[in-house]
């Protein structure tokens, strides 16, 4: 009974980590979120060409409101991990086309070009996981809507 004990306390204390990490990624001061859905991200290394895995999360698609200093909004894409970290916060660029792997229907590929804290551009190669065939065609017709 200990061991079920254990297993039902870390099952909510992830659950209340999913539910935390959600809370963090709704936070609409500053964005309108215009979808979003809990998938797997691989991101491929530069160098290597070899995909590394970075585990499950929120990917959300979001609008910026417009402010004084930006008339126009801007649609961009954010992928924060269940521990709350922001992996990926890049601009949908015009023309951007995210690609369903025929091979693995259930898989959209995205080539993104985010800025690193320091200012710097990191381009990298990402893979999310969807699920199904369903939900990485919903994935692409969001994406592909705001570029």
């Amino acid at each position: 009974t200990d061991a079920k004990a254990n297993t039902g306390g870390e099952d909510e204390t992830e659950q209340e980590q999913d539910e935390e990490a959600i809370e963090l990624e709704m936070d609409t001061t500053k964005a309108d979120v215009l979808f979003t859905k809990k998938l797997h991200l691989l991101t491929q290394d530069p160098e290597t060409k070899k995909w590394k895995d970075k585990g499950t999360g929120i990917f959300s698609l979001r609008k910026s409101k417009p402010t004084e200093a930006s008339a126009k909004p801007v649609s961009y894409i954010v992928f924060t991990a269940a521990s709350g970290r922001v992996l990926i916060n890049a601009p949908v660029v015009k023309g951007l086309k995210p690609m369903v792997n025929p091979k693995s229907p259930a898989n959209v590929i995205m080539f993104l070009i985010s800025k690193e804290e320091d200012g710097t551009e990191k381009k990298e190669m990402h893979l999310f996981k969807c699920g199904s065939e369903d939900a990485a065609n919903e994935v692409v017709s969001h994406v592909a809507e705001q570029a």
